[in-house]
C-alpha cells in the first residue's frame, strides 16, 4: 500500500478520535411518574361511582325508595294472608335491604313506617300493612258493601278492595251479580256498589226509555231543581217528609212574634237580698 495514503488515514482516525461523540439515550419511565398515572386512574373512578344504597349514607331519594319497597313488601304480605306484624331487622332481612346504615334504620323505625298511613304500628315497635277496609274475605266485604248501601255512603273502588281483600279478584267473582261495576268517566276508575236484590222491581220498558232519553250531561242538582220547577213539578226539598214540619215551624214563628218580648231591668244590690228588709208596710 502507498505510504502516503497510510499517513493520511492515520491522521484521520487520530482527529476523529479526538472530537467529542453525543450519544442519543432512550427515556426511561421513572416510577414516580407512573404511580401518578395510577393515583389518577383511581380517582376518576372514585369521581363517578355507581350507586349502591348499601355503601351510600343519605339523602331523602334513598330513604323513601327504602321506605317504599318496604309498603310495597307489607302490602304483598297482606294479600298473601301473612297479617302478623315484623319488627325492623325482620323487614329488613327479608326486603333485602339489611346494609342500610344506622342513621336510616332509626329514621324507618321511629318516623317512617309509624306516620306512614299504610303501616299500623303494634306494642314493642312491630309493623303490619293497615287496608283501607278491614275487608278479608267474602263475608266481610259481602257485610261492607251493604253497610255503603243501607247508609247510602254511595261505591268502593275496584283499587282499594284489591288492595285491602286477599285474593279480591276471586271474592269479587264469587259475589256474582250482587256487585255492580262502574267505570267513571273522568278517570276510568271502577267503583263497586252492592246490588240489593230486595228492592228490585220490574219497571215498563217505556219509562225505562224516557228515562235514558233525558240528557244530563253537564246539570247539577240546582240546574234539575230550576228545570223541574219550570215544568210546575216542585222538587223535594226534605227527606224526613212533606213539608208540614217546615209550615209548623212557620206558624210557631208567626205566633211567637205578636208576643211582646219581656224587658229585663237591671236589678241592684242582689248580693244583699238576705240582709235588707223591707219596711214600706210600716208607714
Amino acid at each position: 500500500m502507498n505510504a502516503e495514503l497510510l499517513r493520511e488515514r492515520q491522521r484521520f482516525l487520530s482527529k476523529a478520535k479526538s472530537l467529542p461523540v453525543v450519544e442519543k439515550r432512550q427515556k426511561r419511565s421513572k416510577p414516580d411518574e407512573n404511580l401518578n398515572k395510577t393515583k389518577k386512574k383511581i380517582k376518576s373512578e372514585k369521581a363517578t361511582p355507581q350507586f349502591d344504597y348499601k355503601t351510600s349514607t343519605g339523602g331523602s331519594q334513598l330513604k323513601f325508595s327504602i321506605l317504599s319497597k318496604i309498603v310495597r313488601y307489607m302490602r304483598d304480605r297482606h294479600l298473601q294472608g301473612d297479617s302478623h306484624a315484623l319488627n325492623i331487622e325482620d323487614i329488613l332481612e327479608e326486603t333485602h335491604q339489611t346494609g342500610i346504615s344506622q342513621k336510616i334504620t332509626h329514621w324507618l323505625e321511629n318516623e317512617a313506617l309509624p306516620n306512614n298511613p299504610k303501616i299500623d304500628t303494634e306494642e314493642g315497635k312491630l309493623f303490619k300493612f293497615r287496608p283501607k277496609y278491614p275487608a278479608k274475605d267474602k263475608k266481610s266485604l259481602r257485610k261492607l258493601m251493604e253497610k255503603y248501601d243501607r247508609e247510602g255512603m254511595g261505591g268502593i273502588l275496584e283499587d282499594d278492595i284489591k288492595e285491602s281483600v286477599p285474593n279480591s279478584e276471586k271474592v269479587l267473582k264469587s259475589l256474582g251479580d250482587l256487585i255492580i261495576c262502574v267505570k267513571r268517566p273522568h278517570d276510568k276508575q271502577k267503583v263497586l256498589f252492592y246490588n240489593d236484590k230486595s228492592v228490585d222491581f220490574k219497571l215498563d220498558e217505556n219509562f225505562q226509555k224516557l228515562w235514558r232519553s233525558v240528557p244530563l250531561e253537564g246539570m247539577d242538582e240546582k240546574k234539575i231543581d230550576e228545570f223541574l220547577t219550570k215544568q210546575g213539578i216542585q222538587a223535594m226539598m226534605e227527606m224526613d217528609g212533606p213539608n208540614q214540619n217546615s209550615a209548623f215551624k212557620r206558624k210557631q214563628k208567626k205566633k211567637g212574634g205578636n208576643k211582646r218580648k219581656k224587658t229585663n231591668y237591671k236589678s241592684h244590690n242582689e248580693h244583699m237580698g238576705d240582709i235588707l228588709k223591707d219596711f214600706s208596710s210600716n208607714n
